[in-house]
């Protein structure tokens, strides 16, 4: 069943560590997985969400980018015809700003994988 937030369904919704999954030998440990309708666009985003809490130093985030990199350049389609997009939501605007620039400095080809939101504009993010 689908619940609807102004005009946006959420499609399905699940948390780990029914999210965790393997991926061409990659380890991915999102904290949620859902799929976001728009009806009035037609249009189904799939999202990884990555609940950031400021607590993982920058090494350990670059890891966590690389393996979600490695798994979307080596996915099966067959089995995962779409690659979710990776949500970071952040507690504030120094851990954004942060995060944002370890993307940009990361892959190139990749970087529309990712985005990043403070958690308080999460809802707004969708709309």
């Amino acid at each position: 069943e689908r619940d609807s937030f102004g005009g946006v369904e959420i499609a399905s919704f699940s948390t780990e560590p029914d999210t965790w999954q393997v991926i061409a030998g990659a380890d991915l440990r999102p904290d949620m997985h859902v799929e976001v309708a728009m009806p009035g666009r037609g249009t189904v985003m799939s999202m990884w969400i990555e609940i950031d809490m400021g607590t993982e130093r920058q090494k350990q985030l670059k890891d966590k980018l690389a393996r979600y990199v490695y798994a979307w350049q080596h996915v099966d389609e067959a089995t995962m015809p779409v690659f979710p997009a990776v949500l970071f939501l952040v507690p504030d605007d120094a851990r954004l700003k942060e995060l944002r620039g370890i993307i940009e400095r990361g892959d190139q080809e990749a970087r529309d994988l990712f985005l990043v939101s403070k958690t308080e504009d999460f809802p707004h993010f969708l709309f």
